[in-house]
């Protein structure tokens, strides 16, 4: 990391220099790539495009994950890994759809979260 090496140099160099050390390194610094262009798609003027599924909606596992998680009462990223056998990032997906859907709270201190009952929603 250039701010660690920054440092030492600051320590060994004469304060004079240290600045003359900062510019040089400077010049080194991470620049964002300018090449790539976000042009939008052409649209008809009056015409809106309908949003897209996300990948979780369209997910197949879906409605199981949501009937494992009622079953056990227990909405944890680890319990749909494990009893759908999914990695961990689409068992995480799949709880946050439930969570923006109103199946499960959002996240509680201690990071757990709670099974929204039927009658609440």
């Amino acid at each position: 990391m250039w701010f660690r090496n920054l440092t030492i140099l600051r320590l060994l160099a004469l304060p004079m220099d240290t600045q003359r050390i900062a510019d040089a390194l400077g010049k080194h610094a991470f620049t964002p790539c300018t090449t790539h262009t976000s042009a939008k798609p052409d649209t008809a003027p009056n015409h809106t495009p309908a949003p897209a599924k996300s990948a979780v909606e369209e997910d197949p596992l879906y409605e199981t994950a949501v009937a494992t998680v009622r079953e056990h009462r227990l909405p944890s990223v680890s319990l749909v890994q494990r009893r759908l056998r999914i990695g961990y990032n689409r068992a995480a997906a799949l709880l946050e759809a439930m969570e923006a859907h109103g199946v499960v709270s959002p996240l509680q201190v201690g990071g757990l979260r709670q099974l929204i009952s039927q009658e609440q929603r």
